[in-house]
This record gives structure tokens, C-alpha cells and sequence, in this order.
């Protein structure tokens, strides 16, 4: 195994091995959970075809592969077993091929593998790593998305000539910017923009259908394949970063029409939902003022956009036509859960299908693309499930009862050998606003009338949501004999529009959600020892983790992760438009005021011993923040540490290297412990 590339100041005592109890879970683990997702079925029958990821402990990496199952829960295989990543499969119209999309020569390209016998065979023979892979219907023909220069024309390319080109300066370490959007991740743009392509399967043909400054964000096809509605992100000359340009063009690349006459707003870069049998394509609306997602149906041939009302005051996301075009399908975060709605598209009545505490085709905290595939007849869906003592699994969903059935049981002998905890959700009333809710997991074996003690842990965004999903950090503390408690304060997604509007330009509002959750927790728990609090978080949860300590001394540790710990340093994230919407007022009107909503202005106040983790190539939050944080808490001596993760970037706790995750894990244990 490679060699951890941690850098790591201490201050104080070396990292402590603890022991755990029996077969509780521990960081290691992570190697042994299987992750199941990006589920699709097949459009002749009841196959279903999915990927699996897993981390790879030999070669520090993930191995991600493709399955296959019937909708009765029988026939489980496995596909692929190539130690590259194999993942986004996507189903042939006769169902006898799957495209996926792998890195067995090093870089992503297009697989098609029939399912009757015989190996898999690369389609894109060429350098460039493609992605948004997709079938074109009613052909023999794919298409998708490549990065290539600005200039290179519409038309006609060479395989041989679809080689990365990297311009002078890149070439001796100069970068060149020339707009505020130039990275995200911990990734750069660099020169080339991604551009749309098509491949004829029989003649070989590619062909590019766009060109230019501006990024292809997202596509999709219309049923007969005749043409695509086409998102482009990051506009060259715009000052409005967000603004986005949706245009229709058919598969020779010619423009047909513009579709971007919505008022110049906000286009949040998902899948483009085209309706089967139809004209209109359904697509959601983001704004950066900590408003709902707005839904829209445009239509494709006069370019007129509706506003779409489903008549519940929750985010809508991932939608999917029913296959006649006469229902729609949308995914909610709902109080802490998912759940899937069925909805009118010509009245917009909704129905709730599922209920309980659980989240279907989305894990609020890993933000990856929901999972969620209907049946042939539309009368079933597959999706992803989790739950808080449960990691993800794929299951079926009735579409007329919403009546749940698990498909796959991957992580089912590791959970009852982990005897992992269920949450126990409270509510906790505020003194001025309304109650909010909170969760809690007990220390694994606890012993009645035995004090232990208390973790609370503050979730990013602001605008995410904790709930009822599998959280291993949460679980691995549990099994260290520490009770862990997080919670949805006033700006949290799942709650309708106005309590998520409590964080706009309110940024350090949450601390008395957050205290009044502690407070609470106390109250309700008598194996609480209110003299052994700790508190941790990452990303705007690490701002408050670093705000809270500089304003009470009730916690006896803190980890503070990847967070901005002064509001002026949006400036230097990837995302610089937050500066502008979510502090009021911004650093140049009123810099004494963003002084002091900023966690660093107070560092001189802090007695709680700190362990601050940053990754190195975090461009969201950006290390010099984290650095700043650390130097001002040992000039005032205050027990502190600094992790540094390098290569990886602001995802690391979720699709970081599987051993740096493991340390991760390791190290936020092991501070809780030593001081709680």
C-alpha cells in the first residue's frame, strides 16, 4: 500500500490507538462497505442493471463494477470485474447491450458489452476522457461529452485527432484566468471546454455538435432521437456567473431554436427530463438567495416556459416521466427523510408514495446523482435506500401504493455483525421560532445509571439536511463509547421555503438552534454528562464548529473541518458568488460587520482543545483559512492540532483516497477521545 500523503502539526500527545469493544465499527470498515447505486431497467423485461462501488485497501482506490438482477430478486451477477472503474450503464433499446462508461486504458471512454456472451469493446478509440454518455434514440448511434479547445469547429472529427491539447502556458505551469468560475473541487478548468459529440456505431463517424467558451452542463434526447436540448453553464463575457443558455439542435448540430428566454435566471445543471410522446422537457430552477428549487416545463416548440406548482412547499429534484408522458415522478427531502411523490403534470396534484423514516434515491450527504429507474409499464420504480443504522440498498417501490420491497442485501451480514444503532429523532422547541428536529445515537453497549459523553455535529451547506441516512462517522463514534447528536437548525433543506430562508445572510444564526439542541439533549438524557461535550462539523459546519467555541466554553473538544472561517474568504473559493448573496453586508460595504460574523475574530476567546482537518486542494473552503484558525489558536495556547490532506480536495470525507478516509476517521476519534 502506498505510503499515507498526510502532513500532519502537532501539538501535544501522538495519535492513541483505542480498542473497540467486540465487533463494533471501526474506520477500517470503510474498506468492507459496498456502495449500490445508478440503478436502470431494462426496457424489455424486469432486468435491472446497477453498479457497486467498494474501496480496494491493496491499491488504495475504489473498484466500482456493474450488476445485474431481476426485479424478483433473483438472477443476482456480476458483471464486470475489471479492477478499473466500470459505472454509468445505460440499457440498448432491445435490451441485449448495456453502454457503460470505464477507465480501463486510464481515462473514461464508452464500453458496450453484450449481455448474451462475449467481452466488452472500447467505442471511443481516442485519447480523451468523454462522460454524459447516453444512447440516441431510434439509432445506432451515442453521444457524449468531451473537453476540447473553444476553437475546434462543429462538424465532422477524427478519432486521431481527439487528443487533449494543452496550450503554451499550461505547458510551463502558467495559468491564465479570465473569468471568476475557474475551478471547482479541487479540479481547474483549464483551456478546453466540455463540447457535445455523437458516434455512428456503423460508420464510425464522430461528429461535434457544439463549440465555443461555454461548458456543456448537461444534455437530453428527445424520444425519436430527432433532437436535444442542450444547458450551457459558465457563459465567456457574462457577469452574471450562474447564467445559463438552454438551446435545441439537432443531431448534425444544428442550432433549431433558443430556449433560454427565462428572464436571464438561474439553471440548476441537472438532467433534462424530456416527455415521452411529447414536446416539453422538465428541468429545475436554482437560485443563490436560499430559495426552493423552481420547477419549469418548457416547450420545445414555441419556447414558452411554465412554472410548474406541485402544491408542497419542498425541494423537488430528479424528476422522471411515467412512460406514457402522463405522470411525473420527483424525489423530496422531506423532515430529516426522502421520499418519492407521483405528480399531475397538467394540474400539479401530488400524492406522497412512500413514508417512514428512510431516504429513497438520495443521501442528503453525499450528494451524488439520485438513483431512481422506472419499470416498462412505469408501474414499479428501483432506487436506492438508507437509513440511519442502514447503508444503501437498491429496492423496489410499488408506483400505485408506494409499498417498499429490499432488492439487495450487499451490507447485510456486515450491519448485524456491527450491531449498528438506530437514531432516535426528538423534537427541540425553540424560545423564539418553531421546534426543530434532532437526532441521537446512544454509545454502543451502554450501561444504565453510567454518564457518557456528548458529540454534536453540524452539518454543511447551510443548505443540506441531516436525517435518516447511514452515517459511518456517526456509527464508528457510537462504538467508542460517545453518544452523537446532530440536527436540522433554522436553514436546513426539508422544511419549506421559509425555514431554509433563515440562513440567507444570516450565517452564524444557527447557534442558538444549535445550543437549544444540546440544551435539550441534556434534559431528555440522563446518560448525558453535560461536563463532557464535544462538538464537530465540516464545511459551513466547521465555521460553526470554530464559532461556537469562540463564544462558550461549555465544550470540552472540537474538530473543526474544511471550513471558511472568516466570511472574506469566499472570495478565494470556487463558488465567489456566495460573498455577494449569502453575507450581508459584503466585505467592501461594511468590512467591520463581516469582521464580525467571522469565527476568527473571536479565536482570541477559545479554551477548547481543537483538531482542525483541511484538505490541500479544497478549493470550496479554501486551506488558508484553516492555517489562520490553527496560528491564532497557538498564540493563544490553546491545545490545537492541524491534519493536511494532500491531493484531495473539498470532498474528502465522502470520495477521498480510501486511507486517508480511514485516518480521517481514526484522527476525529481519537482527539474526542483523549479530551472527552
Amino acid at each position: 500500500m502506498k505510503a499515507l500523503a498526510v502532513c500532519v502539526i502537532v501539538l501535544g500527545i501522538g495519535l492513541a490507538a483505542v480498542a473497540n469493544a467486540g465487533n463494533a465499527i471501526s474506520p477500517a470498515d470503510l474498506h468492507t462497505l459496498v456502495g449500490v447505486g445508478d440503478p436502470h431497467w431494462s426496457p424489455v423485461d424486469d432486468r435491472i442493471v446497477f453498479v457497486t462501488s467498494q474501496s480496494n485497501a491493496k491499491r488504495d482506490g475504489t473498484d466500482k463494477n456493474l450488476w445485474l438482477i431481476r426485479a424478483n430478486g433473483k438472477g443476482l451477477r456480476q458483471l464486470t470485474f475489471h479492477p478499473a472503474d466500470d459505472f454509468a450503464p445505460r440499457w440498448s433499446a432491445d435490451g441485449r447491450q448495456i453502454l457503460f462508461l470505464s477507465k480501463r486504458d486510464g481515462k473514461a471512454k464508452a464500453w458496450l458489452m453484450p449481455l448474451e456472451g462475449g467481452e466488452p469493446r472500447c467505442l471511443t478509440h481516442f485519447d480523451l476522457a468523454i462522460s454524459q454518455l447516453q444512447w440516441i434514440p431510434k439509432g445506432r448511434a451515442i453521444s457524449f461529452v468531451a473537453k476540447v479547445p473553444p476553437a475546434w469547429k462543429t462538424g465532422p472529427q477524427k478519432a486521431a485527432l481527439m487528443r487533449e491539447v494543452v496550450s503554451p502556458e499550461t505547458k510551463i505551469g502558467v495559468r491564465v484566468i479570465k473569468q471568476p468560475i475557474y475551478r471547482s473541487g479541487s479540479q481547474y478548468f483549464g483551456d478546453n471546454r466540455p463540447q457535445l459529440f455523437t458516434l455512428d456505431l456503423d460508420r464510425k463517424l464522430i461528429t461535434q455538435l457544439t463549440s465555443g467558451g461555454a461548458r456543456v452542463g448537461s444534455y437530453g434526447w428527445a424520444p425519436d432521437g430527432s433532437r436535444a436540448a442542450v444547458l450551457f453553464d459558465l457563459l465567456p463575457g457574462r457577469m452574471n456567473i450562474l447564467e445559463a443558455k438552454l438551446i435545441l439542435i439537432n443531431p448534425a448540430g444544428k442550432q433549431l431554436r433558443s430556449l433560454d428566454s427565462h428572464r436571464g435566471q438561474f439553471i440548476h445543471r441537472a438532467q433534462i427530463a424530456w416527455q415521452p410522446k411529447g414536446d416539453e422537457i422538465i428541468l429545475t430552477e436554482w437560485m443563490p438567495t436560499i430559495e426552493l428549487l423552481k420547477t419549469h416545463l418548457v416547450n420545445t416548440r414555441t419556447g414558452k416556459w411554465r412554472q410548474f406548482s406541485t402544491g408542497f412547499d419542498l425541494e423537488r429534484f430528479s424528476w422522471r416521466w411515467s412512460h406514457d408522458g402522463r405522470g411525473l415522478f420527483a424525489l423530496a427531502e422531506d423532515q430529516g427523510n426522502v421520499h418519492l411523490w407521483k405528480v399531475n403534470p397538467k394540474t400539479g396534484q401530488s400524492r406522497r408514495l412512500t413514508s417512514g423514516r428512510r431516504q429513497i434515491g438520495h443521501h442528503s450527504q453525499m450528494f451524488y446523482p439520485a438513483s431512481l429507474s422506472l419499470s416498462g409499464n412505469s408501474r414499479r420504480l428501483v432506487a436506492t435506500e438508507t437509513r440511519s443504522d442502514r447503508p444503501t440498498e437498491l429496492v423496489l417501490i410499488d408506483a400505485a401504493r408506494g409499498k417498499i420491497s429490499t432488492l439487495t442485501k450487499f451490507n447485510q451480514a456486515w450491519r448485524k455483525k456491527r450491531g449498528l444503532l438506530r437514531a432516535t429523532k426528538f423534537k427541540v422547541p425553540l424560545a423564539h421560532g418553531p421546534t426543530i428536529d434532532a437526532w441521537i445515537l446512544p454509545p454502543l453497549n451502554r450501561e444504565k445509571g453510567k454518564k457518557y459523553p456528548l458529540v454534536l455535529e453540524i452539518h454543511g451547506g447551510p443548505q443540506t439536511m441531516y436525517g435518516e441516512h447511514f452515517m459511518a462517522e456517526f456509527q464508528i463514534l457510537a462504538a467508542k463509547g460517545m453518544g452523537v447528536l446532530y440536527v436540522n437548525c433554522r436553514g436546513s433543506t426539508g422544511y419549506g421555503e421559509d425555514f431554509q430562508r433563515f440562513a440567507h445572510r444570516n450565517y452564524p444564526g444557527a447557534y442558538p438552534d444549535l445550543m437549544a439542541a444540546v440544551d435539550e439533549t441534556i434534559r431528555r438524557f440522563d446518560w448525558v454528562d453535560s461536563k463532557r461535550l464535544g462538538v464537530a462539523g465540516g464545511s459551513f459546519g466547521g465555521y460553526m464548529t470554530a464559532w461556537i467555541i469562540g463564544h462558550t466554553d461549555r465544550f470540552q473538544a472540537a474538530v473543526a473541518m474544511r471550513g471558511i472561517y472568516d466570511p472574506s474568504a469566499a472570495l478565494i473559493g470556487d463558488i465567489p458568488y456566495l460573498m455577494k448573496h449569502w453575507f450581508e453586508p459584503v466585505l467592501w460595504e461594511a468590512p467591520e460587520k463581516t469582521w464580525d460574523m467571522s469565527a476568527l475574530a473571536f479565536a482570541d476567546r477559545v479554551k477548547t482543545p481543537t483538531l482542525i482537518i483541511h484538505s490541500e486542494n479544497d478549493t470550496r473552503c479554501a486551506i488558508a483559512n484553516a492555517e489562520q484558525l490553527f496560528i491564532a489558536l497557538q498564540l493563544h495556547k490553546v491545545p490545537s492540532e492541524f491534519v493536511r490532506y494532500q491531493d484531495e480536495g473539498h470532498g474528502l470525507s465522502r470520495i477521498g483516497r480510501p486511507d486517508r478516509r480511514v485516518d480521517r476517521l481514526e484522527r476525529i476519534a481519537n482527539w474526542l477521545l483523549r479530551w472527552l
